[in-house]
């Protein structure tokens, strides 16, 4: 079975996920209390806490916040990496591409005057 040159395939691009989506998938890793589908229930589920306990609470949703800002910078320069990567693979699978269709008219014009 014949193996094609892998400069000749495109490459796939990075999957991109929605906002909401990339926010939940890390905020769920730090604090999932505070992922969109948690936090509308916050206030039923904190109703009677006593004001000591809020101050903790708000506290722990600081640094979950300040730890998600660096997860997210993170997840932001392995999608730009990504897309990168990706630009200059389909960049490079049509450079190549070019070069064969280059040297397949070249073939064909040669051919031509070879007969002639």
């Amino acid at each position: 079975m014949a193996t094609q040159d892998p400069q000749t395939q495109i490459p796939q691009p990075p999957l991109i996920s929605l906002g909401e989506d990339v926010y939940n998938q890390i905020m769920g890793q730090i604090e999932p209390e505070l992922t969109t589908s948690v936090v509308k229930m916050l206030k039923e589920k904190y109703k009677d806490e006593t004001p000591e306990q809020a101050k903790a609470r708000a506290v722990r949703y600081s640094a979950a916040f300040a730890e998600y800002d660096k997860q997210y910078q993170d997840y932001k320069l392995n999608l730009e990496r990504g897309l990168r990567h990706f630009q200059k693979g389909l960049g490079d699978h049509f450079e190549h591409k070019n070069r064969n269709d280059e040297a397949g008219t070249m073939s064909t014009i040669e051919a031509a005057f070879s007969q002639a």
